[in-house]
């Protein structure tokens, strides 16, 4: 460098003592250190008055960020969690529970064995009541004609029974089926 282009600068003499040390553990004379520093600061647009970055002081901030998520997830947990999940429990209890005391497909299949083994047997009745019946005074018959009408009715409404029950196994009463259970009922009454 040209001593014509050379200025003097003042710094005090703890700096001066800084700057000596940093460039000669760089290999610099103090000059071109800090013509060095001088260009670096103009190309990285850092300004050297500001304070500087500290990755320990970053790390210990985020340390202590994820702290609190922690603590706050805890809490949650505990406040809002624990208790969902012992009552998803105890739903699942019930809902066993209940399972257990819904009517099965083979329950409604007994139901409808049972239902056509009752309908012979009022079919036989009641073919031998209309044998007796021709047999019986006038006065009587209307009486046992209304007697075998009722029975009659009652095995549909046990056959409309076990429909409903079987609907309801799938999902629910079909209208149709709660129009016909209602009708075969008023004709008992």
């Amino acid at each position: 460098m040209d001593s014509n282009t050379l200025t003097t600068t003042n710094i005090g003499k703890e700096e001066l003592k800084h700057l000596r040390k940093i460039a000669n553990h760089h290999g610099l004379k103090q000059v071109e250190f800090i013509n060095a520093s001088i260009s670096y600061f103009r190309k990285t647009g850092i300004n050297p008055a500001e304070e500087i970055y500290s990755p320990r002081e970053e790390i210990e901030r985020l340390t202590k960020r994820v702290d609190e998520v922690i603590k706050f997830m805890q809490v949650h947990e505990k406040q809002k969690l624990s208790p969902l999940v012992e009552r998803l429990i105890l739903l699942e209890r019930r809902l066993s529970e209940t399972y257990s005391k819904i009517v099965t497909i083979d329950d409604l299949k007994s139901l409808g064995n049972l239902t056509v083994q009752l309908g012979k047997q009022f079919e036989i009745q009641s073919n031998k009541l209309s044998l007796g019946i021709t047999r019986v005074p006038d006065t009587i018959k209307p009486d046992i004609e209304n007697q075998l009408r009722s029975q009659k009715n009652t095995i549909v409404l046990i056959g409309l029974l076990y429909e409903l029950f079987k609907s309801r196994g799938m999902g629910g009463f079909r209208e149709e089926d709660k129009k016909r259970f209602e009708d075969a009922l008023s004709k008992i009454r």
